[in-house]
C-alpha cells in the first residue's frame, strides 16, 4: 500500500513545504539572508552525501536540506521581499500607516498617478468592479506626481494591487491586458474586523497582492490592444465572454446558465449566492470548481477520440502529446486554478510514464506535481483550493487499496457503485480537516449527492463542451440547447432538494486550527503505521501514539477555551461594538444588534452559542481598562486607558485633563475624518501616541501591542 520510495519523497516535500511556511509566517525573529541560506544548503548537501551509508542520518540531512531550499525559495520570492521591506520601513518610521512601495514614505491621503495593467477581472462587489492589476509609478508634468526618490536603493518598480472603481463612474469594464493611466488612492487592504475571523488581507497576500487602489477615472495610454504577454489570455477571455453572451440570448434558465458557466468555463463570478449555498449544503460544492474530477472526465473523452491515432507509427507519442496539449489549453481557458493545474500536471507525468513504459505509481506523480507547483509559486501552498485538491487525491490514492482489501463485489455494476462510494468517502475524509476549519459545516448526505450526480456530471460536461465549441463557430440546434438546459435544470433541482434537508447538515462546528494540526498528526501516524506494518509486527504503536497526541491537543484546546477572557473593539457593517468573551457567554455592547453573519462567525470560531446584546454606553470599566466613547462633552473622572473616536464623537482633547490622557491609547474609526478626529490625531502626534485605525488595521484587542 505504501511504498518505501514514496515515503522518502513525501519526507523531502514535507521539509520543503515547512521551509516555505516558516519564512512566510516569519517564525524566526532574525533575518535569514539569501547568502546564509545558500551556504547552509551547500553544507547540508555535503553532509547528506558523506552520511549516505547511514540511512537515518542521511534522510535527516536530506530533510534539513529541502527545508533550507524551501526557506531560500520563499526568501527570494518578490512578494516576501516586498512584505519585509514594508514591515521594516513601518518600524523605522514608527507608523502603522500605509507605506508607499515606490517612495518608501508614508502614503498620506492624497491621490497619486499610476500606470496599471489589468491581469484578471474579479467578481464585482456591491457597486464596484474589481480587478487584479499590476501598477507602477509615473511622472505627470504639472500634476500631483509620484516620483521614485529611492530608485537606486529601492528595487521595487511594480506591485500587484486590487484595483476597483464604482460602476457608475466608468463607462466600460476594463479587460485583461488593458494598459491605462489612473489617479487614485493606494492603501493596504483592511485587516479582519472580527477576532478569529476570516482575514481578507492575509488571503490577498497569498495571491501576491499587498495593496488596494481605488480610481475614479482612467485614460488609455496604449491603443495597440492588450499588453504583450497578455494577448493570448485576452483572446481566450474574449472567446469565453462571447460564448457566454450568446448563451444568455437563448431560452436557457438563468440558474442553468450559471452552473453551466462554472462547470465548463470555470466562470463563477455570476453564480447566485443562494445557488452556491445549496451546492454547499448538499456536499456538491466541488462540482462548481473545475478540478481533477472534471479533468479526468475530459481526459477520458479525449483518449476515446484519439484512440485511432495509436494504430499509427509512433501514434502512442502523438496521441499523448495531443492529449497533454488539449488539457493545458483547457486549463488556461478555465482560469488555471491550482486544482486544474495539479490534475493536468499529473496527467502529463502519467502520459510520459506511459510513453516510456515506466511503472505508474500515481503517488509519485502526485508528489512530483506538488513539488513543481510550489517550486514555481510557493504562495500556492497557502491556497485552500490547492491544499484540498492534493489532500483529496492523496487520500484516494492511499485509501483505495485499503477499501479494496475489505472486499470487492463481483457484479460489475455493484462494483462501480462500490468504487464510487469509496472514492467519495475517501475524498471527503481527505478534505475533512481543511473543510471544517474553513466552513464549519458538514453535509451528512454527501455520499447520496455524489452517487446521484457524479455520473450525471460526466454527461453534462461532455455535452456542455461540445455545445460550447459549436457556439464558438455557429448557433447550435435548438434541440441541443433544450437538452443542455434540461440536464442542468435536473442537476440543480436535485442538488437544491438535497441541500434543503437542513436536518442532515451539521452547522456551526467549532474546529480551531489546533484541531486541524491534531488531525494531520493523526493521519501521519496512520500512514507510518501502514508503512511500518510490513516490517515490524508491533508497528501499531505509532498509530496509538498519534491518537494520544490527538487527544492531548483536543484536551489542551478545551482547557484553553475554558480560560477565555477576551475584550475587543470590532466594527461590523459600519457599526462599532465592544465585545467581551468569557468561556460560556459572549456579551457585546452596541446601538443595534449585530447581523446574522457576524453572530455566526462568533459561534463558529469560539464554539459559544449564548450571545447577549446590551445597550450602548459612553464609558465602560472592563477589568483594568477604562474605555470611553465621548459622544458628548460630559465630564469623565479618572484616568482613561482607551478612547474611541468616530464620526459621532463630539469631544476634543481639551475637554479632558492632561493627567487623564497620560497613558491613553487612541482608537479611531471612519474613512472621512471630522474636525474632532483631526484634533485627536494632532494630539496623538504631539504626544507620540500611536493611533489604532480600525477600518484598516482591523479589530482592536485590549491585550494587543499596537507597535508596528
Amino acid at each position: 500500500m505504501f511504498f518505501k520510495h514514496t515515503s522518502h519523497l513525501l519526507l523531502l516535500i514535507l521539509g520543503y513545504s515547512l521551509g516555505i511556511i516558516v519564512i512566510y509566517w516569519n517564525f524566526f525573529s532574525f533575518y535569514t539572508g539569501s547568502p546564509l541560506l545558500i551556504s547552509l544548503s551547500i553544507c547540508t548537501f555535503l553532509l547528506a552525501y558523506f552520511t549516505k551509508t547511514r540511512p537515518y542520518v542521511f534522510w535527516l540531512f536530506c530533510f534539513l536540506a529541502t527545508f533550507l531550499m524551501g526557506s531560500l525559495r520563499m526568501e527570494m520570492h518578490p512578494s516576501q521581499r516586498l512584505f519585509k521591506t514594508l514591515h521594516h520601513e513601518g518600524k523605522q518610521k514608527n507608523t502603522l500607516e500605509t507605506i508607499n512601495p515606490f517612495t518608501l514614505e508614508i502614503n498620506g491621503n492624497k491621490p497619486q498617478y499610476y500606470q496599471f495593467v489589468i491581469e484578471a477581472p474579479l467578481k464585482s462587489q456591491g457597486k464596484q468592479y474589481r480587478y487584479v492589476a499590476e501598477i507602477s509609478p509615473i511622472k505627470i508634468k504639472d500634476c500631483t506626481v509620484l516620483a521614485n526618490n529611492h530608485l537606486k536603493s529601492n528595487p521595487i518598480q511594480t506591485v500587484k494591487a486590487l484595483l476597483s472603481h464604482a460602476k457608475d463612474t466608468l463607462k466600460e469594464v476594463l479587460k485583461i491586458g488593458q494598459v491605462g493611466l489612473a489617479k487614485g488612492y493606494l492603501n493596504i487592504p483592511s485587516a479582519t474586523q472580527l477576532p478569529r475571523g476570516f482575514s481578507y488581507k492575509n488571503y490577498l497576500r497569498t495571491q501576491d497582492i499587498h495593496f488596494t487602489l481605488y480610481i475614479s477615472h482612467w485614460k488609455k495610454i496604449d491603443n495597440s490592444g492588450p499588453k504583450s504577454g497578455y494577448k493570448y489570455l485576452a483572446a481566450m477571455e474574449n472567446i469565453k465572454r462571447d460564448i457566454l453572451e450568446k448563451i444568455k440570448t437563448t431560452a436557457m434558465d438563468s440558474e442553468a446558465i450559471q452552473v453551466y458557466s462554472a462547470l465548463v468555463f470555470g466562470e463563477k463570478k455570476t453564480l447566485d449566492p443562494g445557488l452556491r449555498t445549496a451546492y454547499q449544503n448538499a456536499g456538491a460544492a466541488h462540482i462548481l470548481a473545475i478540478s481533477g474530477l472534471h479533468i479526468g472526465m475530459i481526459a477520458a473523452m479525449l483518449l476515446f477520440i484519439l484512440a485511432p491515432l495509436q494504430r499509427l507509427p509512433r501514434g502512442k507519442v502523438l496521441s499523448s502529446v495531443l492529449l497533454i496539449f488539449c488539457l493545458w489549453i483547457y486549463a488556461v481557458f478555465s482560469g488555471s486554478s491550482p486544482s486544474v493545474v495539479r490534475a493536468v500536471a499529473m496527467f502529463g507525468f502519467l502520459s510520459v510514464g506511459w510513453i516510456f513504459n515506466r511503472p505508474m505509481f500515481s503517488l509519485h506523480y502526485l508528489a512530483i506535481s506538488f513539488f513543481f507547483m510550489v517550486l514555481w509559486n510557493p504562495l500556492v501552498l497557502f491556497s485552500l483550493g490547492f491544499v484540498m485538491s492534493y489532500a483529496a487525491v492523496a487520500s484516494i490514492l492511499l485509501g483505495m487499496p485499503l477499501v479494496e482489501s475489505l472486499g470487492v463485489p463481483k457484479n460489475k455494476y455493484v462494483k462501480k457503485i462500490w468504487q464510487l462510494l469509496g472514492i467519495s468517502l475517501l475524498a471527503q475524509l481527505g478534505v475533512l480537516g481543511p473543510s471544517l476549519f474553513s466552513f464549519h459545516q458538514f453535509p451528512l448526505l454527501f455520499l447520496v449527492t455524489n452517487l446521484l450526480i457524479i455520473p450525471w456530471i460526466g454527461i453534462l460536461l461532455g455535452l456542455g463542451i461540445f455545445t460550447g465549441i459549436w457556439w464558438a463557430f455557429a448557433k447550435p440546434p435548438d434541440l441541443l440547447v433544450w437538452l443542455l438546459n434540461k440536464g442542468f435544470s435536473i442537476l440543480n433541482n436535485t442538488v437544491e432538494w438535497i441541500g434543503a434537508q437542513e436536518q442532515w447538515i451539521l452547522k456551526s462546528i467549532y474546529f480551531p486550527s489546533s484541531y486541524l494540526w491534531a488531525m494531520l498528526l493523526l493521519m501521519a501516524g496512520f500512514l507510518i503505521w501502514q508503512h511500518q506494518k510490513y516490517h515490524k509486527p508491533k508497528s501499531i504503536q505509532y498509530f496509538f501514539c498519534a491518537v494520544m497526541i490527538f487527544q492531548s491537543i483536543v484536551m489542551g484546546q478545551k482547557i484553553y477555551d475554558h480560560k477565555t477572557n477576551e475584550h475587543y473593539i470590532i466594527k461590523s457593517y459600519g457599526q462599532l461594538s465592544l465585545l467581551s468573551i468569557t468561556p460560556k457567554t459572549i456579551h457585546y455592547f452596541s446601538e443595534k444588534p449585530l447581523d446574522k453573519n457576524t453572530l455566526n462567525s462568533f459561534k463558529n470560531n469560539y464554539g459559544i452559542h449564548e450571545i447577549i446584546h446590551k445597550e450602548w454606553a459612553n464609558n465602560y470599566q472592563l477589568e483594568e481598562f477604562k474605555i470611553v466613547f465621548p459622544k458628548t462633552t460630559n465630564h469623565i473622572k479618572g484616568p482613561i486607558s482607551h478612547i474611541i473616536i468616530d464620526s459621532s464623537a463630539r469631544a476634543y482633547p481639551s475637554h479632558f485633563k492632561p493627567e487623564q490622557l497620560k497613558n491613553t491609547q487612541l482608537i479611531t474609526s471612519g474613512f472621512y475624518p471630522t474636525k474632532e478626529m483631526n484634533a485627536w490625531e494632532k494630539w496623538a502626534q504631539k504626544n507620540g501616541c500611536l493611533i489604532w485605525k480600525i477600518d484598516t488595521q482591523g479589530f482592536y484587542s485590549f491585550k494587543k501591542d499596537p507597535a508596528p
